[in-house]
């Protein structure tokens, strides 16, 4: 049994995301603890875990991600997904990011560093010059979603993205509803992101190929 390609083309596409997707508690608030998200399929169900980390040494926000995911039918498994990386924010920019990443048996290893308004990029598609501001594809903050372009550190690649005035909508998170807002991404990369009232992002959809997959916040801890 072989994986549908639209549905791998979706994994790539999701999980490279979720690997990003440094979530801060509350916007404005100084984020601490371990924020852990459950990765879904419409129809597979739960096929991985995504945590967030977060520390702070100096001024500096520190924040480790930690990605692992398997697709598995008839207990056979037919992709793996495995990332481990670091961010650094400084004074609400990100200075610095590393990630190594297994893609199902292809290693990719990317870097990322500040130099003056620049951040370069270091990875599979060799070196890239973006200037600030520039998000990653984590969206953990709301400023970061006027940015015009969004670094995804496990792949490398800077898309340029446009995102949507939010609506309200109540979904379920950690086994409860919640009241949140609904925000549309569009350009290279799109998608429908959620955050609490109080900031917490909470939800992430993607569709690629008539394929949905979720990250969903499922616990938190210090």
């Amino acid at each position: 049994m072989t994986l549908p390609r639209s549905l791998l083309a979706l994994l790539v596409a999701v999980v490279a995301t979720a690997a990003s997707a440094a979530v801060i508690p509350a916007l404005g608030a100084s984020p601490s603890g371990t924020y852990e998200y459950a990765i879904s399929h419409a129809v597979l169900g739960r096929i991985g875990t995504h945590t967030a980390t977060f520390s702070r040494i100096g001024d500096d926000l520190m924040v480790a991600n930690r990605v692992r995911l398997a697709i598995k039918m008839t207990g056979i498994t037919l992709y793996t997904f495995e990332s481990d990386g670091n961010e650094v924010w400084r004074d609400g920019r990100l200075v610095a990011a590393s990630a190594i990443t297994n893609d199902n048996g292809r290693r990719k290893q990317v870097t990322v560093r500040a130099d003056g308004d620049w951040l370069i990029v270091e990875g599979p598609k060799g070196r890239i010059e973006t200037v600030q501001p520039v998000g990653t594809v984590n969206f953990w903050n709301l400023d970061s979603l006027t940015a015009p372009m969004m670094i995804e550190p496990t792949s490398g690649r800077v898309y340029r993205v446009a995102v949507g005035p939010p609506e309200r909508e109540t979904i379920r998170a950690m086994n409860r509803a919640v009241a949140a807002r609904k925000y549309e991404v569009s350009g290279e990369i799109s998608g429908e992101l959620w955050y609490a009232e109080d900031g917490t992002w909470v939800r992430m959809d993607f569709e690629r190929h008539g394929e949905t997959l979720s990250v969903t916040l499922a616990s938190i801890w210090n």
